[in-house]
């Protein structure tokens, strides 16, 4: 288990940020507890162990606490400080986890993810949310999948707007970990999600690529300090989801406490696509226009961006990937991926170069803006827009349209 431990520099908060080390630790001694009545039979007397791996991000906070905290909760929890930071985000714990899992010889193992969410900000929301990912990241079913159908397992996983277990909290096997872009912060995992969202940004301006699903937010598209990592587990075509909670279990079900053992149903996902904020009525339109659904980022074209950036050549998924089933045109696209690998949305875009389109080119039969540039001296004029916008207080909605 790696565990990001954030603890406040001021008091009050720090007695809250306590009550969820300890809440969340004690989640930790029951799915022990549960492993040991598992395999207890007359013959048998031993018990499961843990190691748990931990980073400490803002005030002060002695390592003998933890460790009498986890001693305490069950006996075979071991407790180990990795580092202390005054101010830092999730990546330097889950850099630690990638560079675990790089290791050969755990090649093979299931690695879980926890931090304390609610620490800074106690809310009931955080509060169910938190408890609610921590037992699905513990839950048997996470920690050894049936038949290790799985490479990532948490409470829900969706699609939309990223592959991801919202909360950030999942197990994981360290094969497909390690096949992930280190999570530094600022390193080349960041760089190259931005690269692939201003490469959507360029061919939306062309009018090749659209985003009809959802507003236009740095965190659905993977930018920021938070978003960027909770995309970063669900960043690899590879990835072969499971989850624990039931298709009819929803996000808000979670989040308002609702969800008990009787709402578990583990499966392969994914089983579920939208999370939140959808633009009411975009993906009923869409429903109706397959040019559309071939063309919306926050389906298949989005994704297959963010796979060529990332992985280059190996970011091309298997003919036998699941996502060409989930998403609409699927087919269209692995036609289009296995004619021209990682440069598919780049062709994409030349073959449709002179197609009606919605864009500020539409009357232009140009293809200069989709030629590749071999020479040193070969130019290609830039977009250069500025562009000023006035949103007029408590009239967003109007001013967007």
């Amino acid at each position: 288990i790696f565990y990001n431990i954030l603890i406040p520099d001021d008091s009050r908060r720090l007695e809250n940020a306590m009550v969820v080390l300890k809440d969340q630790l004690d989640q930790v001694g029951q799915t022990l507890r549960t492993l040991d009545e598992s395999i207890r039979l007359p013959s048998v007397n031993r018990t499961h162990t843990a190691s748990l791996y931990y980073n400490i991000i803002g005030g002060s906070l002695p390592e003998q606490t933890v460790a009498l905290m986890c001693s305490k909760i069950h006996p075979a929890l071991s407790c180990q400080l990795l580092d202390r930071y005054e101010t830092t985000s999730e990546s330097v714990t889950l850099m630690d986890l990638h560079s675990f899992c790089a290791d050969e010889a755990n090649n093979n193992r299931r690695v879980t993810y926890l931090n304390s969410k609610g620490s800074y900000h106690q809310t009931e929301t955080n509060n169910n949310w938190r408890r609610s990912l921590t037992e699905s990241a513990l839950h048997p079913d996470c920690l050894s999948p049936p038949d290790d159908q799985c490479n990532l397992c948490g409470s829900q996983f969706y699609t939309r707007f990223a592959l991801m277990v919202p909360g950030n909290s999942w197990t994981s096997k360290c094969s497909y970990i390690k096949q992930l872009l280190p999570p530094l912060e600022g390193g080349e995992f960041d760089t190259k999600m931005h690269d692939s969202v201003a490469a959507f940004l360029k061919y939306r301006l062309w009018g090749k690529l659209n985003s009809a699903l959802m507003d236009d937010r740095a965190d659905y598209y993977g930018l920021g300090r938070s978003s960027s990592l909770e995309h970063w587990i669900g960043s690899h075509h590879a990835v072969q989801p499971c989850e624990l909670h039931s298709a009819r279990i929803t996000f808000k079900d979670m989040l308002s406490g609702k969800v008990t053992p009787a709402g578990y149903d583990w499966g392969m996902g994914p089983r579920r696509t939208a999370l939140v904020d959808e633009i009411q009525g975009a993906e009923d339109q869409l429903g109706h226009d397959t040019e559309g659904q071939f063309r919306e980022y926050f389906f298949l074209p989005g994704n297959l961006l963010k796979w060529f950036y990332l992985y280059g050549a190996k970011g091309v998924p298997a003919s036998d990937s699941w996502v060409w089933k989930h998403f609409p045109a699927g087919d269209r696209w692995k036609q289009l991926v296995y004619q021209h690998g990682s440069n598919a949305v780049r062709e994409m875009a030349k073959q449709s170069a002179n197609q009606d389109s919605q864009s500020p080119y539409k009357n232009s039969t140009s293809t200069d803006m989709f030629r590749d540039v071999t020479e040193p001296n070969s130019i290609v004029p830039p977009v250069v827009v500025f562009y000023h916008v006035t949103f007029p207080l408590g009239r967003k909605k109007e001013a967007m349209m």
